[in-house]
């Protein structure tokens, strides 16, 4: 967590504030995002604020902790140069999208931290769910997929 300290000389420094043992606060260096995908993050924000109804289907608005899990996403992905597109989901979770019409990766950011990811190709489609801690498995679907990197 950054503070700001206001010190008698009128200067204000940013500090950084280390999570006291037996509390629940953690610290800011276990989320590092890659600066390439720094223009996600404001997409991100905006899903945030639509409505419910948004898709005028009833759709649920979107949910911080689906954004927090792409944003963790994100940020074990950091090997990949292209951006995906962030696509809002009725469920209120977002999905990470990545390729085109011949080889693809879908991530759905579901609330509870769980992901689903669905890879397409070489006329295939494989389709799996793991725990977003789970780096090895993310890695494993950008292996399959060539042209996404």
């Amino acid at each position: 967590m950054y503070v700001i300290d206001s010190t008698l000389t009128g200067s204000q420094y940013p500090q950084f504030i280390e999570p006291q043992p037996g509390t629940t606060l953690k610290s800011l260096y276990d989320v590092v995002l890659p600066i390439h995908f720094a223009s996600i993050v404001p997409k991100l924000e905006e899903l945030l604020e639509l409505p419910r109804g948004w898709n005028s289907y009833n759709a649920d608005q979107i949910h911080p902790d689906a954004v927090a899990t792409a944003i963790n996403v994100l940020c074990k992905l950091g090997f990949l140069k292209s951006l995906p597109d962030v696509i809002p989901m009725s469920s209120g979770e977002v999905q990470l999208q990545w390729g085109d019409d011949n080889e693809a990766v879908e991530i759905e950011c579901h609330i509870d931290g769980t992901l689903s990811i669905l890879i397409e190709y070489d006329d295939k489609m494989e389709e799996w769910s793991v725990d977003q801690s789970d780096k090895l498995e993310l890695l494993a679907a950008f292996q399959l997929v060539d042209n996404i990197r």
